[in-house]
């Protein structure tokens, strides 16, 4: 920055020394910041299975475990109810992947013994029906047919998270059965998220020949 002084630095100036503490300060005082959020997250996934009735006994063990996992790889889980989703899979039985990638995308839990790709839908994908549904359909284009993608809105974690597993393979055959009714396609009154996606289609169709 040009003063009457001259040119002043517009940022701040570290010695060599002195920079180099900084940022091991700085990226120690991220990192403590992250492994604070991860605990608080998981906090909270245990106080919404506690007020959802959950036997929390069953989840001894495991409970530290998916706490350890998310400290080692602090992008692994998201959200609370990612974490009670992990938990109350694990403790059916279940192998999974948090935050598997499939082509550009990352799906939230990738369970291979169900074939399905788990989503934990929050507030935020109210708003972006037409997106999701675009994205599930690649997601299935690169796996297969025999896959679903599955939404659990949060709200459902929230009030009864051991019916999870029950929630997810009654989709699942929900779902195979409306593709087997009608061509491989789940029909508009499925859900919002396939009728905002369908209508977008059909009229990119419709304009698309009427060229």
């Amino acid at each position: 920055e040009l003063t009457a002084d001259g040119w002043e630095p517009q940022k701040r100036v570290f010695c060599e020394e002195c920079e180099k503490k900084h940022r091991e300060e700085y990226q120690k005082t991220v990192s403590e910041y992250v492994a604070l959020k991860i605990r608080v997250m998981y906090e909270r996934a245990l106080r919404e299975m506690e007020n959802a009735n959950c036997y929390m006994h069953e989840y001894y063990d495991i409970a530290p475990e998916i706490l350890a996992d998310a400290l080692e790889t602090p992008n692994k889980y998201q959200s609370a109810d990612e974490m009670i989703a992990a938990m109350v899979l694990i403790s059916n039985g279940y192998e999974i992947e948090m935050q598997r990638s499939i082509g550009p995308y990352n799906v939230d839990i990738f369970i291979p013994e169900l074939h399905v790709c788990l989503e934990i839908d929050g507030e935020r994908h109210e708003h972006r029906a037409d997106y999701d549904s675009k994205r599930d359909i690649e997601i299935r284009r690169t796996l297969g047919d025999a896959w679903e993608v599955i939404r659990i809105p949060t709200k459902y974690m929230e009030q009864n998270p051991e019916a999870l597993p029950d929630a997810i393979e009654a989709s699942y055959r929900q779902k195979k059965k409306y593709r087997k009714e009608n061509g491989g396609f789940l029909p508009n009154s499925y859900s919002k998220r396939e009728a905002a996606h369908y209508q977008k289609a059909m009229v990119y169709q419709y304009r698309k020949t009427a060229r």
